[in-house]
């Protein structure tokens, strides 16, 4: 009887290890210098993106399909209501025109017009996937005025993405200034140029904290000519890890990034 218990507990321990081994080869391989800064970018990324599909489907009414973010098989719908926005890509991945797959929903409820001076916009996410990359939590764009007249929006983020393929989860809480730069006297929403500024902070996917502030105002183009960040410094300091420095380029749209660690520099995938 003592024989069969040690080898019940031989089996058990053999397969907890197995399970450890499995699970560890379905988790992708991730480059311990550069996923803090590529965990940080996708969640500037990633956020702020909601805030260009909805205020694309502002523009539309409901049943149309988004322009800027067209849909292969139009499997995207917009739902525009008074005081309720929701943009449905769909339960299975629907391919976008930016070459990224989005499902799921994003949904922003606000009070009065959406483009009230002082409007308040609170987003929310509802089995909403990137890539496979979950993004959840809430994000709330408040519009404000600048000393100097130029729009701009303060923005409070508490949120958390499932990383595809990863053992956990990253926290994200953010307090980001969103500043026009171009386009904004037109009503095409694909001229407008914007910079990015503010700081955040949270736990990886390892639960470690971190933090990280924008040292240069990060630009984006809402066009699809360029899908990515192409200008601006973002500072990253990962727990128990060696502070690092992102610079996203000259204007130039690309998706590369540098990563700065120590005087190594580093390139990081913006896809």
């Amino acid at each position: 009887m003592k024989r069969t218990k040690n080898f019940l507990v031989a089996s058990a321990s053999t397969l907890l290890f197995l399970s450890i081994v499995f699970i560890s080869s379905c988790v992708k391989e991730r480059d311990v210098d550069t996923y803090a800064a590529e965990d940080a970018v996708f969640a500037l990324w990633a956020y702020d993106n909601a805030m260009d599909i909805a205020n694309e489907a502002n523009s539309l009414s409901t049943g149309d399909n988004l322009v800027l973010y067209k849909t292969t098989g139009n499997c995207s719908r917009v739902i525009n209501t008074p005081g309720e926005l929701i943009i449905s890509f769909g339960d299975d991945n629907c391919l976008c025109n930016d070459g990224r797959e989005r499902r799921g929903k994003i949904i922003v409820n606000y009070e009065g017009n959406y483009d009230d001076t002082n409007a308040v916009h609170n987003y929310t996410f509802q089995n909403y996937f990137i890539n496979d990359n979950e993004i959840n939590g809430t994000q709330t764009v408040t519009a404000v005025n600048s000393e100097d007249g130029v729009q701009q929006f303060a923005i409070v983020i508490d949120g958390k993405l499932d990383i595809e393929d990863s053992l956990g989860a990253l926290t994200y809480q953010a307090d980001l200034t969103r500043r026009f730069v171009d386009g904004n006297g037109t009503i095409q929403w694909g001229d407008d140029v914007y910079e990015i500024s503010g700081t955040a902070q949270g736990l990886n996917i390892y639960g470690n904290n971190y933090a990280f502030s924008i040292v240069e105002p990060v630009v984006k183009a809402n066009t699809l000519m360029c899908r990515f960040f192409n200008k601006g410094i973002l500072e990253v300091q990962p727990q128990g890890r060696t502070f690092r420095s992102i610079d996203f380029g000259d204007g130039s749209c690309d998706k590369s990034a540098i990563v700065t660690i120590d005087r190594k520099q580093l390139n990081i995938d913006m896809e």
